[in-house]
């Protein structure tokens, strides 16, 4: 008698079809999960501009005035002169020592955008990059003069940008001299007042260094400061730009390094001054210059 064995196993039609069934999961899976760690980014983003928001509150009532954009002595220290707002805030986010790093240079150099005098421009603490960006910007990165520095998603708002008369108007559209705004300054309500919003670096990191403050000079020999831009302001008189505004962006685009965008979708994080945060949709863009005067009583009504 013949005994035959059976061999357990799959035709190629079986093979072919489970593959194209496997493919299809991974299709309908892969957008899922991409979905939720956007939504973990975006999650995270807020968390970030919403330390920054209390922080700035922190620093508003233990000094009297909020940091300042543009200042000359006597302030409360050199460091005034030198770094951004977001190193001043430092004791105010737990970062005392990085704080007392920066303070110490400030004492002995007025150059704060080489490493080698500044440490602190090559630290610039994870939750001032944008989570949806981090990949890109965190570490240490040549501008285009080639220093190497750190970088930071976030901005304080400067001016609504409505006219030139206007580009001191925000909360960080402080002038000469000027130490901070005061509470009592913000006519406009804290609820209602923009304080700091995202704008990524560009791709070739001209923009966006976290730590040394970078001046510009306008047609008319006006300052403008590269880390509190006005909503619709661009830095150079002759920009190739006709004009700014909020809406998406690329970070090869030129036009897109001066103005407020994210690289989430269909809009940006925005920190207020009484410290909530919203995400703003690009479709908001005619109201946000409203929301950036301090004192301009327009009104805005939010729709969640």
């Amino acid at each position: 008698m013949n005994h035959f064995t059976r061999r357990a196993g799959y035709t190629l039609i079986e093979l072919i079809v489970v593959c194209g069934i496997i493919g299809i999961l991974v299709g309908l899976t892969l957008p899922a999960v991409q979905k939720v760690r956007e939504s973990a980014a975006r999650t995270s983003c807020k968390n970030n501009l919403k330390q920054i928001g209390l922080a700035l509150l922190t620093y508003e009532t233990s000094r009297g005035h909020f940091p300042p954009s543009k200042a000359v002595p006597p302030l409360d220290n050199d460091c005034n002169l030198q770094v951004t707002w977001r190193v001043l805030i430092l004791p105010e986010l737990g970062q005392s020592p990085l704080w007392a790093t920066a303070e110490a240079s400030c004492r002995t150099s007025t150059k704060p955008w080489l490493a080698a005098e500044h440490p602190g421009v090559l630290a610039c603490p994870t939750f001032l990059q944008c989570p949806t960006d981090a990949g890109r910007i965190s570490g240490v990165h040549a501008n285009p003069e080639g220093h190497p520095l750190s970088f930071s998603s976030y901005f304080g708002v400067s001016s609504s940008g409505k006219t030139p008369a206007q580009r001191f108007d925000g909360l960080f559209g402080t002038r000469e001299k000027e130490p901070g705004r005061r509470m009592a300054d913000i006519v406009d309500g804290t609820s209602n007042t923009l304080a700091v919003g995202e704008r990524p670096p560009p791709a070739n990191f001209a923009s966006g260094q976290w730590y040394a403050k970078s001046w510009y000079f306008t047609e008319d020999d006006s300052h403008y400061l590269e880390d509190s831009i006005g909503i619709v302001q661009y830095p150079y008189g002759k920009s190739p730009c006709a004009s700014g505004t909020f809406g998406p962006g690329t970070i090869d685009n030129i036009c897109d390094t001066w103005h407020f965008w994210s690289r989430h979708n269909s809009g940006a994080h925005f920190s207020f001054v009484d410290g909530s945060v919203r995400f703003l949709p690009y479709s908001f863009k005619d109201s946000l210059p409203d929301l950036a005067s301090i004192a301009g009583r327009e009104t805005t009504t939010f729709i969640d």
